[in-house]
C-alpha cells in the first residue's frame, strides 16, 4: 500500500476533513506535494486548487505523515 492510500486511510478512520468537498486523495497529495517542498503555489498549480485550501488541508491532516512508533530515523552511531 503506497503513502497516498495510507494517508487516505488515516483520514478516514480519525474523520479528519467532515465535510467531503474534495476527493480525499486530492488532499493527501496536496499534502505530500507541499511536505516535499514544493510550496503551496506549485501544489496548487498541480492540482488546480486554491492555496489556502492546501494550508487548510495541511494542519489537520499532518498526523497522517508521522512515521508510526519505532520506525523513525535510526540515531546516529556515537564516535568516541
Amino acid at each position: 500500500m503506497g503513502a497516498l492510500q495510507r494517508m487516505v486511510e488515516w483520514f478516514e478512520a480519525h474523520e479528519v476533513f467532515k465535510r467531503q468537498r474534495t476527493y480525499n486523495e486530492t488532499q493527501a497529495m496536496g499534502m505530500l506535494l507541499y511536505r516535499s517542498g514544493l510550496g503551496c503555489g506549485k501544489a496548487t498549480q498541480l492540482l488546480e486548487v486554491s492555496h489556502t485550501a492546501v494550508w487548510e488541508w495541511y494542519h489537520p491532516g499532518e498526523g497522517a505523515l508521522r512515521l508510526p512508533e519505532g520506525l523513525g530515523s535510526p540515531e546516529a552511531p556515537s564516535h568516541r
